[in-house]
């Protein structure tokens, strides 16, 4: 009821009145239901982020078109197709969609490319000037990406979708959200300003994801842009692009490490990554634990046989050598025995020897020692006599020599109180204690003064 009475509304301006239109020829795409329509977006030549859906509802006229379109050298069904065209066409209303849209009759001129185009190739050869198609991709892509940037709108459906994807997987992945609008007026200046704050950001990135959720050619705008995308060929990260369109590539693809679909193929990826490294981990680990224990196998056998060989070789040189070391001992027993009893007549016959030469030379060193005892006696004799005297004399001297004997005749020697012989007057001090020893005892006495000698 509601598409009716916008219907209604818009029923002056649903003539039947025929518009030359002159416009970019942009996502071509014929239905394959019983309809069997024919849709494309017509954009306007100076400013591409304006545009409308156009439709060719008849089988015949989209024939007639797209064999214009040959004529002209241009497939008009490619996907890739975007040239500047002129068509006969006029205004319709899609109820069902509530929508106003384009009808194409007749196609009348084809021309250059359009503006868009035109622009995207200027990009691409720019870029590709400065040798950044394929930096992005040459950049080494992480064994384990784990830290994950999304440069995407906050709570918008391609982030969720994303997340979603990476946190329902078995693996633990870091995300990092890079707020900004990815259509739209502020895109270009968001998407540069996102890129800013991904290389300013402290925690490091294993990859970068760049979402956008679904939406029409003209919502691709600000991914076809030169700026945008050499901010994403000169990422420091592996850039991956999920911008939700199956069948167009923009710039930022072009230049990106990988370019995927939509956001869920973009998560998908790199949880698949991830799958395979699991599964080459586990196969890896299988075929070395296969080729160890088949190694420590063929290993054990080895030492098995080596044991019993060097088991057998011992033996065999045990026994080798226990034969040589007896028959080595008998031989040496043979040989001390001859030794022995050589030894033992040599040494009696030199007993024999020595027991006569001695006796001989203790028979004259007896008589030698008799002949010098007596001389010895003798001359000892004589020294006696010598020595006593000598001890006699010594004797006689040492008696004179007595202190007794001086103070027999009348002398005497002085002590000073602490036993010391007193030699000097200047050695005692008036009223000194002094001990004169005469023959006969001891005199006490009391200096009262000294006086030197009056010779």
């Amino acid at each position: 009821m509601l598409s009716q009475r916008i219907r209604r509304q818009l029923a002056p301006m649903l003539t039947k009145q025929t518009y030359l239109l002159q416009a970019q020829w942009i996502k071509p795409q014929a239905n394959k239901g019983q309809k069997g329509f024919f849709s494309v977006t017509l954009a306007d030549t100076d400013n591409p982020n304006m545009a409308i859906d156009a439709m060719i509802w008849e089988p015949a006229v989209i024939r007639k078109v797209l064999e214009q379109g040959q004529q002209f050298g241009h497939d008009l069904l490619s996907r890739d197709s975007r040239v500047e065209v002129v068509v006969e066409a006029t205004l319709g209303y899609w109820a069902n969609k509530n929508t106003i849209y384009v009808l194409i009759h007749q196609l009348s001129t084809i021309g250059m490319l359009g503006l868009r185009q035109q622009q995207r190739e200027a990009a691409l050869r720019t870029l590709k000037e400065e040798g950044l198609l394929t930096r992005n991709a040459s950049l080494p892509w992480p064994r384990f990406p784990l830290r994950i940037g999304i440069i995407g709108k906050q709570g918008s459906d391609a982030v969720h979708d994303i997340l979603n994807v990476l946190h329902s997987s078995p693996y633990r992945f870091e995300t990092t959200i890079f707020h900004t609008a990815v259509q739209g007026v502020g895109a270009i200046p968001g998407l540069l300003k996102a890129f800013q704050d991904v290389a300013a950001h402290t925690a490091p990135l294993d990859v970068i994801v760049m979402s956008r959720g679904g939406g029409n050619e003209i919502d691709l705008v600000a991914f076809d842009t030169l700026d945008v995308a050499r901010a994403v060929a000169t990422a420091s990260k592996p850039v991956l692009t999920g911008l939700g369109h199956h069948l167009d590539r923009s710039i930022c693809d072009e230049v990106a490490a990988k370019a995927l679909s939509t956001p869920t193929a973009a998560g998908q990826h790199l949880v698949s990554h991830l799958d395979r490294i699991r599964e080459c981990l586990f196969t890896t680990h299988a075929t070395l634990h296969a080729h160890t224990r088949h190694t420590l196998l063929e290993w054990t056998h080895a030492l098995t046989l080596t044991r019993h060989a060097l088991w057998e070789r011992a033996r065999t040189t045990i026994e080798a050598h226990a034969t040589a070391s007896q028959h080595a001992h008998e031989r040496f027993q043979r040989a001390l025995r001859d030794r022995l009893e050589a030894s033992y007549q040599q040494g009696r016959t030199l007993r024999y020897g020595l027991t006569a030469s001695l006796t001989q030379a203790l028979s004259q060193l007896s008589m030698g020692y008799a002949f010098t005892l007596v001389r010895l006696h003798t001359a000892g004799l004589s020294r006696v006599d010598i020595i006593k005297g000598a001890i006699t004399a010594f004797v006689q001297a040492l008696t004179l020599s007595d202190p007794q004997h001086l103070l027999a005749r009348g002398y005497a020697y002085v002590l000073d109180n602490q036993g010391r012989m007193v030699t000097s007057r200047r050695t005692v001090m008036a009223g000194a204690q002094l001990h004169i020893h005469i023959q006969d005892g001891r005199i006490i006495a009391t200096t009262l003064h000294t006086e030197p000698s009056h010779e």
